[in-house]
């Protein structure tokens, strides 16, 4: 019985054969990116459509050939939060024509185990890490559990865990009959018994047709395998075995790539996704505090060397997000500047990341942050920069809710039990009639809750709006 979510062999040729066509009609030149006619691979999270937006850029897929898990698709198959390679022509700073648009997940298989209090599943030997910019398709974390067929888009970090984009759920009960996938960096490689692992999955290919057409098949290959998991052995017994190629261009190919740090040796020599980068010439763009280094969200732009280095022009830190607000915007709004959310400013750069995840957008072209306005139910993912001014990571725009959620750092006054009021992440919440929770879910008197916050620690708090304030119906201190 095939999977769900089966696909054929990666497309890499499609890929390869874009690129050298975009480089002869324009790319390679070393022109930088903006300039109407540079050919670029632009490779990252989609965030949203109307054609097809990657990396701040919006992608006319008019004429574009879509290859969705090895086979062709139209958009409508493709989600915001999956990782897609997209060849195209720029024609401005933030519009291209897209040739091609390649989506392929990096899992398909069935949770083995699941940890809520970490956030985090393992399926075929993988960890999959969850965050709040992980894009759920029609289920919700709580709602995953042990033998559910996932299928998981997302980054690979420096540990080798998945940082999931997307997720998405197939068969609720697991069929050991079904042909499922993983894409992951090998090890343990025994060329004579004919095995090796990904991940903590070992791998029996004794009987798979192996396709070394990008690279061979070595110690510390990327490789995609299809085959039937025993439910007996745990042994993954693959039927093919394709080698997959980490450089995302033909050289001179203009990329511009998102994605986590890996193999850190210094800004002139480190990995995303298994593509050599050197950054030791690059601008380093937004002053977010930060440096380059393993395990650092990263978008990159620049141009593929005659040796496969993706040798880069410009940098953007994307840090991680330790705020959370969901809430209406403020008035006063200026989008392509700053948000305004309880009366609080975040700063929007570069990096920033927007989403429409409303019903309404789904068919909509445009509908970026200048698109956002007064009352909007918006989901903002936030850090405080090298200044300490509060800056939108990312925004996503949901359907209206009528309740708000904060998520963030207690402020250094931390809780006061007279008043009944905490700040969190710069929004004060009062708690008169809140349920509060301890960080193991016990549930705490106000005296007990107030002695255990601490200014800097964690916590999250739901409820209503009130002006610039939270009205919290529950406080819970986080790990």
């Amino acid at each position: 019985m095939n999977s769900v979510f089966s696909k054929h062999a990666r497309m890499n040729a499609v890929v390869v054969a874009a690129v050298i066509l975009l480089t002869a009609c324009g790319g390679g030149s070393g022109q930088l990116a903006g300039i109407s006619g540079t050919g670029i691979t632009s490779s990252g999270t989609v965030t949203g459509f109307g054609s097809v937006v990657v990396n701040g850029v919006e992608f006319d897929t008019g004429g574009a050939k879509i290859i969705v898990d090895g086979e062709r698709a139209t958009q409508a198959a493709l989600r915001v939060g999956q990782i897609v390679t997209v060849t195209g022509v720029l024609e401005t700073e933030t519009s291209s024509v897209a040739e091609t648009v390649v989506f392929n997940r990096l899992l398909d298989g069935p949770i083995a185990a699941k940890d809520s209090g970490n956030r985090l599943v393992t399926a075929l030997g993988q960890s999959v890490l969850i965050d709040d910019a992980t894009r759920f398709d029609g289920v919700r974390f709580v709602d995953l559990a042990e033998q559910n067929l996932i299928l998981v888009s997302g980054f690979t970090d420096e540990n080798g865990n998945i940082v999931a984009t997307y997720i998405r759920r197939g068969a609720v009960v697991f069929d050991f009959n079904t042909r499922i996938d993983v894409e992951d960096a090998l090890s343990n490689l025994n060329m004579l018994a004919q095995t090796f692992d990904v991940g903590l999955l070992p791998v029996n290919y004794a009987g798979a047709d192996v396709d070394e057409t990008a690279g061979a098949l070595r110690e510390g290959a990327t490789v995609e395998i299809f085959g039937m998991l025993s439910a007996q052995t745990g042994i993954f017994t693959a039927d093919t075995v394709t080698v997959i190629d980490p450089i995302l261009a033909a050289p001179g190919g203009r990329v511009e790539l998102e994605g986590i740090i890996a193999n850190f040796a210094g800004r002139g020599d480190f990995t995303i996704g298994g593509q050599p980068i050197d950054a030791s010439a690059a601008v380093q763009e937004v002053d977010t505090g930060l440096s380059l280094g393993v395990g650092v969200t990263l978008d990159v732009e620049g141009e593929i060397a005659d040796d496969g280095v993706l040798v880069a022009e410009s940098v953007a830190i994307r840090p991680s997000s330790d705020i959370r607000i969901e809430a209406a915007v403020d008035a006063g709004t200026s989008a392509q500047r700053e948000l305004k959310v309880f009366g609080l400013r975040f700063g929007i750069t570069p990096a920033s990341r927007f989403h429409d995840q409303r019903a309404t957008a789904s068919g909509a072209r445009g509908q970026g942050l200048q698109s956002l306005r007064f009352s909007d139910y918006v989901a903002i993912d936030a850090y405080r920069d090298a200044r300490g001014d509060l800056v939108a990571g990312a925004i996503t725009r949901a359907e209206f809710e009528t309740g708000a959620l904060v998520r963030g750092p207690a402020s250094a006054a931390g809780c006061d039990p007279a008043t009944n009021t905490v700040t969190v992440a710069g929004v004060p919440v009062r708690f008169e009639t809140a349920a509060l929770t301890a960080a193991g879910g016990e549930h705490l008197r106000i005296a007990a809750f107030c002695s255990l916050v601490k200014a800097g620690g964690f916590l999250e708090a739901r409820g209503a709006e009130n002006g610039n304030e939270l009205i919290a119906e529950i406080i819970s201190l986080i790990k």
